[in-house]
């Protein structure tokens, strides 16, 4: 699945299977993905921002410049 440069806020993830999507430059803002996988996902340039990632499966995926943060409070 092509989700290049999509923007995901606030969604409800848990236990979805991202796998061999390209999410290139993809943006997650406050998202709940627990349990998610994501095996041979391209990630270069991604973007994860205060998001729930327990349990996350990351495989063999493309992350060159993949990015986690938390806000500042």
């Amino acid at each position: 699945m092509d989700l290049r440069e999509c923007e995901f806020v606030r969604c409800r993830g848990g236990r979805a299977d991202f796998s061999a999507c390209d999410l290139t430059e993809a943006r997650f803002d406050t998202c709940d993905l627990n349990n998610s996988l994501w095996r041979r996902t391209h990630l270069s340039g991604a973007a994860f921002r205060d998001c729930k990632l327990t349990g996350v499966v990351i495989h063999d995926a493309r992350t060159l410049g993949l990015r986690f943060a938390t806000a500042c409070w």
